[in-house]
């Protein structure tokens, strides 16, 4: 997270490590890859709380077409070649059919009656 140059707001922001320009994703954005490398998960930002997207990678790319300025929208990851959407946060696995996720319940002891 980084400060935008002349803008006065910050956004997730990719620096090469070799020099040259950053490559802003979007505001609080997610990424995380897949173990093999081909396969991008985006969540947060433009994404709602709950859902994740799993985006394919061409051979040799370790990001998808980005907009100029980053993701805005949760239309443009749509729209992304391949994009799939999943309803829910997840973590990637070996491969873009296997992947880790939680479900959380709660149960409340509404009449406050003691549980031995």
């Amino acid at each position: 997270m980084a400060g935008l140059p002349g803008k006065g707001t910050t956004a997730v922001q990719m620096l090469p490590i070799d020099g040259g320009s950053p490559v802003v994703i979007g505001g609080n954005t997610f990424l995380e890859w897949s173990s093999s490398g081909d396969t991008l998960w985006i969540s947060a930002g433009a994404v709602p709380d709950g859902r994740s997207y799993i985006v394919p990678l061409l051979p040799g790319k370790i990001l998808p077409p980005i907009p100029e300025g980053g993701f805005r929208s949760e239309e443009q990851i749509a729209r992304l070649p391949g994009a799939r959407r999943i309803d829910f946060t997840g973590t990637p696995g070996p491969t873009r059919d296997v992947y880790a996720f939680e479900r959380r319940t709660v149960q409340r002891n509404l009449y406050r009656i003691p549980i031995p």
